[in-house]
């Protein structure tokens, strides 16, 4: 049972930012017109009321606000890596300078949105979670790659 509380923030929060990120095809438009189109969509299909709006909307903004650093991060990254690649040989600790800097943003970045959609999961009703659920089981299902 414990398992579960924490799954279900942990699957909620990946697939918002997934949602967010990739914007569901969607991909020349603003990422800020995806969150919020996004936000429309979940609000809808959950049917919310403005509290619980509210509340995701304040998950959208924490998602936002770090989505800009991360975007600037990642054009340094790109960088970095085609530097690497022109080299004769490629310097691993370089590599791992870059995957460490990013764990310490994902670090740094992942309290306040995980605490704004607990903040936003509790306020759901046992029904709207359900249908939450629902959707992301059917989202998993949408984009599950095959393995064989």
């Amino acid at each position: 049972m414990k398992l579960r509380k924490l799954l279900i923030p942990f699957t909620i929060i990946a697939s918002l930012t997934a949602l967010v990120l990739s914007g569901c095809g969607r991909h020349h438009q603003d990422p800020e017109d995806k969150a919020e189109w996004i936000v429309h969509k979940v609000s809808k299909k959950l049917d919310l009321n403005e509290q619980q709006k509210v509340k995701l909307e304040a998950v959208k903004t924490e998602i936002m606000q770090n989505y800009k650093k991360h975007h600037q991060n990642k054009n340094q990254m790109m960088d970095t890596l085609l530097a690497e690649i022109q080299k004769p040989q490629i310097d691993p600790s370089v590599l791992m300078g870059m995957v460490n800097q990013h764990q310490s943003r994902v670090d740094e970045v992942a309290p306040g949105v995980i605490n704004k959609l607990v903040e936003f999961h509790a306020s759901l009703t046992e029904e709207q979670k359900q249908k939450l659920t629902k959707k992301l089981e059917k989202f998993r299902k949408h984009h599950q790659h095959d393995e064989s």
